[in-house]
């Protein structure tokens, strides 16, 4: 039973049995900074579980427009 990370199409293996996913998630924004408030989604493939980090879609701020 291992477990599998999977970014943007990329799968990552497991750094460390002991840490969580929420560790490994950091560990992995470290480098792929979207990941930090990524959505994770679990799923099996055969014996292995998948944990696949998605990124969350909104908004960076809000457009007003002018008022005349």
């Amino acid at each position: 039973m291992a477990r599998v990370f999977v970014y943007d199409d990329r799968e990552f293996p497991d750094p460390d049995p002991e840490m969580t996913v929420d560790q490994v998630k950091g560990t992995l924004a470290d480098f792929y900074g979207e990941i930090a408030n990524a959505s994770v989604k679990e799923t099996k493939r055969g014996d292995d579980t998948i944990y696949e980090f998605q990124r969350r879609v909104g908004t960076k701020g809000t457009f007003t427009p002018a008022r005349s």
